[in-house]
C-alpha cells in the first residue's frame, strides 16, 4: 500500500462508463474482531479466515447507492464459491442484489475472482460470478504429489513443485466491457503431464474440474 500510495485496501473508481469496485477479504474474524492478514497470522482454523469486515460492507452499500453506472466487483477469493469462498459471501450477495432492486435495473452485472484456480461461471439472481483460472498451475498437495515432470536437481531446488500440476502455457484473459455486455477471451493450454486426473484427483473436487483453460465467454448470451 505504501508503494502504490493506496489509502485503503478496498476502493472504487469509474472508467469509461463503468463503475469498478475492489473488495478486500483478507481479514480474520476472531470472535467478532476483524484482524488484517499480517505476518502469516492466517495459519489458523479456516473458519476464521477470509472475511469482509462489516465497515467494508457498509461502505459497499453506500458506494453502490452513489452510482448509476453498470458495476463490476473484483475480489481475490470468490463471492459464490462454496468451499474456499469469502465466509460472509451471502451477506455481500444480498448487498449487491439489494442495490439492483433499489436501482430498478441490473446495476451490478458481474463479479470476478481468482484464488481457486478453476475456470467457472455461474449466474445467481441475475449477477454473473466468474472465476478466473490460475496463470500457471493447480495446487494438488502431498496426496497427489509427482516428481517425474522435471529433473531431480529442479525438485531439490524447488521441492514445492512436486505438489502442483503446471500448465504448458501461461493462462490469461482479455475482458472487454461494452454496451453489449462483457466478452471474455481466454487462453487454452494443457497440463505438463501427468494431469491431476491421471494422478487420481477425484472428479468434482473443489466443485468444478481442474482444467488448464480460461474459457471464452459472452456473458450477455449466458
Amino acid at each position: 500500500m505504501d508503494f502504490w500510495g493506496m489509502e485503503s485496501t478496498y476502493y472504487s473508481f469509474d472508467q469509461k462508463g463503468y463503475h469498478l469496485v475492489i473488495l478486500d477479504a483478507n481479514f480474520l474474524n476472531l470472535d467478532g474482531k476483524y484482524v488484517d492478514y499480517a505476518d502469516a497470522n492466517f495459519y489458523i482454523d479456516d473458519a476464521h479466515r477470509t472475511w469482509v469486515h462489516p465497515e467494508q460492507i457498509e461502505w459497499l452499500a453506500e458506494d453502490l447507492r452513489n452510482t448509476n453506472l453498470p458495476t463490476v466487483i473484483f475480489t481475490h477469493q470468490g463471492l459464490a464459491h462454496d468451499l474456499w469462498g469469502i465466509k460472509n459471501r451471502t451477506q455481500i450477495q444480498r448487498t449487491l442484489e439489494r442495490a439492483n432492486q433499489e436501482a430498478g435495473f441490473t446495476k451490478v452485472i458481474a463479479c470476478f475472482n481468482g484464488h481457486n484456480h478453476v475456470d467457472a461461471c455461474r449466474k445467481i439472481n441475475n449477477i454473473y460470478y466468474v472465476e478466473i483460472n490460475s496463470l500457471s498451475y493447480q495446487w494438488l498437495g502431498e496426496k497427489y504429489q509427482c516428481t517425474t515432470r522435471y529433473t531431480e536437481e529442479i525438485y531439490r531446488l524447488k521441492p514445492v513443485l512436486s505438489n502442483v500440476a503446471p500448465c504448458e502455457d501461461a493462462l490469461y484473459a482479455i475482458i472487454s466491457l461494452s454496451n453489449q455486455g462483457i466478452i471474455i477471451e481466454g487462453v487454452r493450454s494443457q497440463w505438463i503431464g501427468p494431469s491431476p486426473q491421471e494422478l487420481g484427483l477425484p472428479p468434482g473436487f473443489y466443485s468444478v474440474p481442474f482444467t488448464p483453460v480460461i474459457s471464452d465467454r459472452d456473458l450477455a448470451a449466458l
